[in-house]
């Protein structure tokens, strides 16, 4: 039998711990300091009502999170681009709301575009500073963030 959910197994001094229960787990990675791991997590949505609680079996109805050391984001229709800041303290990743996307620092999202073109992840130019391009209708933007030092 094949499982169906992933797992991330904890490592706390010599005892591993089972961690959270996930749908599906992808684009794990440290950032380069070696301080910090985040991983991109999906689970079904739940829908609830007054009377009962449904949970999703279909592919297209999953949401999907960012676990950054341990601490969960919002939850979003999908994400891509997971990375680390050259300097290894900030989090950046392209996430979907709706028909919109927008990038998320560090939990933060930022302005919401119709579409970031050409995969849409943003690129470091240092350790605190990024860019990366957005459309809204047919104008492109180059979107330019300074992260506080």
């Amino acid at each position: 039998m094949i499982p169906n959910h992933a797992h991330i197994l904890l490592r706390t001094g010599s005892v591993p711990l089972l961690g959270p229960t996930y749908e599906d787990v992808w684009e794990p990675l440290w950032s380069k300091d070696g301080r910090h791991f985040a991983y991109s997590a999906f689970m079904k949505k739940q829908a609830e009502s007054k009377t009962q609680t449904s949970v999703s079996t279909k592919e297209d109805e999953k949401e999907a999170f960012i676990v950054r050391d341990s601490e969960r984001s919002a939850l979003y229709a999908s994400i891509k681009g997971v990375s680390f800041s050259p300097d290894g303290k900030h989090l950046v990743f392209v996430a979907t709301k709706g028909d919109n996307q927008c990038v998320v620092v560090d939990g933060k999202e930022g302005k919401t575009f119709d579409l970031l073109p050409h995969g849409g992840e943003p690129q470091w130019i240092d350790h605190a500073r990024y860019r990366y391009l957005g459309m809204r209708g047919e104008s492109l933007y180059l979107v330019q963030g300074a992260l506080e030092r």
